[in-house]
This record gives C-alpha cells, structure tokens and sequence, in this order.
C-alpha cells in the first residue's frame, strides 16, 4: 500500500521531486476547457470521466506532451489511491515516454517557459516514481535531469505562475533536507542553494493563482510541509481545511486531514472525518481497491488511536 510505505524522507523526495499536474499554455479555447475539466474530475476523485477526457485529449491533440501528461497523472491518481492493477503503472510509463518524445521533437533552442515546465513535470515524474519502487539508481538520474530545466526556470517565476510553484518546493526542501538529512548531502553538492523563507513565500504566491491546478497543489503541499516538516499544525490546518471544503470528496485529502487531526489528538473531529471516508468510498466512479483503500487506512489508524486511549 503506497502511503504505507512512505516515510519521512521520502516525503522529502516526493515534495522535491514532485510533478505539478498541468501548465496553463493550451492549444485553444476548446482544449483549454477540456484540460481543467479533466483535473476537476481527478480532484473529485470523479475517475470514470477523468479516463474519458485522457482518450479524449489523445484523440483531439495526438502529438502534444500535454495530452499525454494529462493521461500520466490520471494513471498517477489510480496508483495512489489505491488501485494495484500493474496496468496503470505500465500505462504511466507509457504516457511519460510520449510525452517526453513529443518535447524532445520540438528541439533544446529557445524553449519557452511552458516546455522548461513540461520536462519539469516529466522528469519529476519519472523520479517520483522510481523513488516510490526503491529503484534509486534511476530516481537520481531522473532528480539530474529535473534539476537541470528546474534550474532554467529560476528567476521566471513573476512571467509564469506555475515556476512559484516548483521554485518554492525547490528552495524549501534544499536547506531542509541538509539540515535533517546530512547523509544526501553529497548528491546535493552541485545543486543551487535553496531559501526557505524565499520558498514558503513562493508557495503562498501561488497558493492565491487563478490557475486552479497551482492553487490546489500549492495548499496541499504547504499542507504537508506544516504538518510533516515545520510542525505548524495552525497552518497545515488551514491548508487540509481549504481542500477538503473544495473537494469533499477527494479521499487522498480527507485522509491526509484525518491524519492531521490525529496529530492534534482531535479525536472528534478525525472520527467524523473517518465516516466522512466510508460515505464517499462508496461512490460509483471508485473500483473496489479503491473503495476498501482509505477506509482501511482510517480504520487501522483509528484501531491504534482507540488501543493506545483504553
């Protein structure tokens, strides 16, 4: 079970190789509707439409990376809420191939701040991947080639709202991980120095962008840095709270905020978020690992809670 298996560094990895879900720059109109209404229906765990816009995104624009970024994150999302079926792993890795194909096709001279994003999403991916099958030799490869267009960004962040994003993750997790984690620090030698303050202020820039997809990553990852890193739960509060009155039912972020909630030995309010899971794993759009997937997980972090307070 993927969460299960995450611990504190590897959050570090996810938050600083992590993949945005979308840029802003689309062919038109028409495929800009079809894009946002796509992460819609992945934020509301909306599944069955979501596999619906990635065909048809394929179908309509079959050489543009975006296409095909759309489709990986779908895939992402079926891995991480639970769903073990190999197909959506070998479909990920199908989609990021494309992608990258695509990208490489259009050449290195004068890319536009949206292609430095696009292998950004790409590379973070491929990293973010590996990383989570313990296959380290190729997460630092990948981490490699991320750094490089990460670093091409640096710098662009007022012209392009999504870089407040990645450049924020960038200069937080830098200086956190040498502080904690003293052992990375050899394969961080050649990397640009990280600001902390720079890369929370960063965060919240974006945090307020009417790009909807920059918004919602923004709150979720300050979710997780106020919660797991800085110990802010004040903060990381206010961040679950946004997310789940935007999104009820996306059960990656009640599960995250119940989590939250159990920190703060607020037994209460975890316990109504824990039947708040059980009413919306039942929705039509969720195959059954997904539907058993976080209620198991509430169940058994409930079951610890209630043996520790008897």
């Amino acid at each position: 079970m993927y969460l299960q298996k995450t611990n504190k560094i590897l959050c570090v990895y996810y938050i600083l190789f992590f993949s945005l879900l979308i840029n802003s720059r689309v062919l038109s109109n028409t495929a800009n509707s079809i894009f946002y209404s796509g992460f819609n229906y992945l934020y509301h765990f909306q599944f069955v439409k979501a596999d619906s816009v990635a065909k048809q995104l394929k179908k309509q624009y079959p050489t543009d990376p975006l296409s095909y970024i759309f489709s990986a994150n779908y895939n992402w999302w079926r891995i991480i809420s639970g769903d073990t079926d190999q197909v959506y792993k070998n479909n990920f890795y199908i989609d990021l191939n494309s992608s990258l194909q695509y990208l490489k096709a259009k050449g290195e001279v004068n890319l536009s701040n949206e292609d430095i994003f696009n292998y950004i999403n790409v590379y973070s991916y491929y990293a973010r991947i590996d990383l989570m099958d313990g296959n380290y030799f190729k997460a630092l490869k990948q981490i490699d080639n991320f750094i490089d267009y990460q670093k091409k960004s640096f710098g662009k962040e007022s012209l392009y709202d999504p870089f407040y994003l990645t450049s924020g993750l960038y200069n937080y997790t830098i200086p956190y991980t040498i502080k904690h984690y003293p052992f990375l620090i050899p394969s961080l030698l050649f990397v640009p120095d990280g600001d902390q303050e720079l890369g929370i202020k960063q965060l919240n820039i974006a945090a307020i962008s009417n790009d909807v997809v920059v918004n919602t990553e923004a709150h979720y990852f300050l979710m997780k840095i106020y919660s797991e890193m800085d110990e802010n739960f004040a903060l990381a509060n206010t961040n679950a709270e946004y997310l789940i009155k935007i999104y009820p039912d996306n059960l990656l972020y009640k599960y995250y905020y119940f989590e939250l909630l159990i920190k703060q030995k607020k037994y209460k309010q975890a316990e109504e978020q824990m039947n708040d899971v059980k009413l919306y794993s039942t929705d039509k759009e969720l195959s059954m690992n997904q539907k058993n997937y976080f209620v198991n997980l509430t169940l058994t972090e409930w079951e610890k809670v209630t043996k520790k307070n008897n």
